[in-house]
């Protein structure tokens, strides 16, 4: 599980590392447990560049990751 808030009174842009070296080779779909947003993104991107974040002011994301085995 993964949790990013903007506790900012604007809207906040960002590259979240991420520290789940088992997502290198496999495509990891970011799941929001508290809303419809879903994101599908490339392992080896996210273990590299981050993962991007854009966040309106005092809002968050809970995303349950699931990885392709």
């Amino acid at each position: 599980m993964l949790i990013a808030v903007n506790y900012a009174p604007h809207p906040s842009q960002c590259y979240l590392d991420v520290p789940f070296p088992e997502i290198k080779n496999r495509s990891v779909r970011f799941k929001d447990a508290l809303s419809s947003a879903c994101y599908i993104r490339e392992g080896n991107e996210v273990l590299g560049r981050g993962l991007y974040l854009d966040l309106q002011p005092w809002t968050y994301h809970v995303f349950d990751l699931e990885s392709d085995q």
